[in-house]
């Protein structure tokens, strides 16, 4: 998958991450706080994400590749 197509999906995870923040922070009173939770929940989420990107399977074009000797 080259960059350029890969760009929409970037494009779409700015959006929807920057518009669920916005959604989530209008919910509470004290904005200190929200703040607080949304960082919280981020991070969970990406700490979730860490173990499954790791073990995720590579693409057999770079398996193949790697095995000849990374030309």
């Amino acid at each position: 998958m080259s960059a350029s197509s890969r760009m929409p999906y970037v494009i779409f995870g700015i959006a929807a991450g920057t518009s669920t923040a916005v959604v989530a922070l209008s919910h509470f009173d004290d904005k200190v706080r929200g703040v607080e939770t949304v960082f919280l929940g981020l991070g969970i989420f990406a700490l979730t994400l860490i173990p499954l990107l790791i073990f995720f399977p590579e693409p057999a074009s770079r398996r193949k590749r790697s095995a000849d000797g990374g030309a």
